[in-house]
């Protein structure tokens, strides 16, 4: 076992991911979206407007964002699993062991 694996956990956290051709009212779904996510509504849109068919519209969020946006029940946008570090012990000895990214 490495020092980076006795320091660090995975957890499964939501990421967000929206069908765009299957959301009835785009403009709406934006707007309560970035409202929860602190962003700008017309950023939400043109993520939806880049694609048809799959749309990431936020990953790894935590999981009070994540109940707050499907307690919404939005037709055209689901939530996927992933695997988020977690350090249990912060910045200790980050710059020893690393940082890895997505």
């Amino acid at each position: 076992m490495t020092a980076t694996e006795k320091n660090c956990d995975d957890v499964a956290v939501d990421s967000i991911f929206a069908v765009p051709s299957e959301i009835p009212d785009q403009a709406n779904t934006a707007a309560l979206l970035a409202r929860i996510l602190r962003t700008e509504p017309q950023e939400v849109l043109a993520r939806f407007k880049s694609s048809r068919a799959f749309s990431w519209i936020a990953r790894k969020v935590d999981n009070d964002t994540a109940a707050r946006i499907r307690d919404l029940n939005l037709k055209g946008i689901y939530f996927q699993k992933e695997s988020k570090r977690f350090y249990p012990k912060r910045e200790l000895a980050a710059q020893a062991l690393g940082f890895v990214g997505l």
